[in-house]
C-alpha cells in the first residue's frame, strides 16, 4: 500500500509541476513574480531578493524553487517609475523536469494626494525540459516477473526541451494614510499571451493566471506594527488561498524582529499553517517560513516539509522629501 500511495502522488505531483507556476509562502517578499505593477514598490534606490523553497523532500525527490530579482526605483515629481530583472528555476528532480525563466519588468505609478495608482508590464522568455532517462513507464511492466523493466522500450512520446515567450500585467493601488499606516490592494493577470507549452508539440496552451493580493500596515504600538495579508491565486481547475499576518517589533534602529502566522488552502479544502520568522538588520531582510501540512495527504506523510527563505537587501533611498522654508521678513 505505501509503494502505490507513492506512485499515487508521483502521478499527482507530476500533473501540478507540468502547470505549476510560482508557488511560495512568503509571496509579499517578491514584487516581480507577484505583480508588474509592484515593481519599484518599496522604500529605496534599489533592492535585491533571493528566494529558495524546498517542498515534499520525505515523498519524492524535493520540488525546489528558486528566484533572483533586482529591481530600481526611479521617483520623478510625483511620478514613480519602476524597473526590474527577475531569474526563476523550477525543478523536479524525479522526473528531471525543469523551467528556467528570465523576465524584464517595468511599472509607472503615480501620485494624487495620499494615493499611489500604478501599472506593469512584464515579458520574458521560459525556457522547459524532461530528462526520462532512469524513469520508468506503464508500458515497461513485465507481467511475467511483476516488475518493470527499464530495458523495454516505452512507447512514450519523444520530450523535446521547448522555449516561449510570456506576457504577465498588473494593476495596484496603494492608500497612504499617514507615514507609517497603509493599505494596498493590486492584481495581476499572467500569461496574457497564452503561449504553448506542451513538450510533445500538441497546441496545449498555458492558460491566465489571475492574482489579487491585498495588505495593511498598522501601527499597533510604540516600535511594534501588525501587517495583515491576503494571497488569492486562480487558473483553471486550481486555486490557491493565503491569508495571515506578520507582527514587527522594532528592537533598535539597526534590528527588528518579524513573527507571522498564516493559513493555506483552495476554495474548498485546507492545505497548510505557515509559521514565519524573520529579523530586518539594518538594510537587510531575512525570512525563514514552515508548512504545517493540514490536507488528507497528512496521516499518511506526517513528516512531509515544506520551508522557505527569503533574503532581501535595500539601497537607502536618494529621494528629496518635500520640505518648507520660509521667507526672510523685512
Amino acid at each position: 500500500m505505501k509503494k502505490i500511495f507513492t506512485i499515487l502522488v508521483l502521478i499527482s505531483l507530476y500533473n501540478i509541476t507540468l502547470a505549476q507556476d510560482v508557488h511560495l509562502s512568503q509571496y509579499y517578499t517578491s514584487n516581480l513574480s507577484l505583480n508588474p505593477a509592484q515593481t519599484g514598490n518599496y522604500k529605496g534606490d534599489v533592492r535585491a531578493v533571493l528566494n529558495y523553497r524546498s517542498q515534499w523532500k520525505q515523498v519524492v525527490e524535493p520540488i525546489t524553487t528558486a528566484m533572483f530579482s533586482i529591481e530600481k526605483r526611479i521617483p520623478l515629481m510625483n511620478n514613480i517609475f519602476g524597473l526590474g530583472f527577475i531569474a526563476m528555476n523550477d525543478r523536479l528532480s524525479t522526473y528531471g523536469l525543469q523551467n528556467n525563466k528570465l523576465y524584464l519588468s517595468g511599472s509607472y505609478s503615480r501620485k494624487i494626494d495620499k494615493n499611489i495608482i500604478g501599472i506593469g508590464l512584464q515579458g520574458g522568455y521560459v525556457m522547459r525540459s524532461m530528462n526520462t532517462n532512469g524513469q520508468t513507464f506503464p508500458g515497461q511492466w513485465d507481467y511475467s516477473t511483476g516488475n518493470f523493466d527499464p530495458n523495454k522500450p516505452n512507447n512514450e512520446a519523444t520530450f523535446k526541451d521547448i522555449g516561449f515567450l510570456d506576457i504577465n500585467t498588473g494593476l495596484n493601488y496603494t492608500r497612504q494614510i499617514n507615514s507609517k499606516k497603509s493599505w494596498s490592494v493590486g492584481y495581476a493577470l499572467f500569461n496574457v499571451n497564452n503561449p504553448v507549452y506542451g513538450f510533445t508539440g500538441a497546441k496545449e496552451k498555458l492558460p491566465f493566471r489571475h492574482v489579487t493580493n491585498a495588505n495593511v500596515n498598522l501601527p499597533i504600538a510604540s516600535g511594534l506594527s501588525l501587517k495583515p495579508h491576503f494571497l488569492y491565486m486562480t487558473t483553471v481547475g486550481a486555486s490557491n488561498i493565503i491569508l495571515g499576518a506578520n507582527a514587527l517589533k522594532t528592537i533598535n534602529t539597526d534590528l527588528a524582529i518579524l513573527l507571522g502566522l498564516a493559513m493555506r488552502g483552495g476554495t474548498v479544502n485546507g492545505d497548510a499553517a505557515i509559521a514565519v520568522i524573520g529579523a530586518n538588520y539594518k538594510r537587510f531582510e531575512f525570512g525563514f517560513s514552515f508548512d504545517f501540512n493540514m490536507s488528507e495527504l497528512s496521516k499518511d506523510t506526517p513528516r512531509k516539509s515544506v520551508w522557505e527563505i527569503s533574503l532581501v537587501y535595500t539601497t537607502p533611498s536618494t529621494e528629496v522629501s518635500k520640505s518648507t522654508i520660509n521667507c526672510d521678513r523685512y
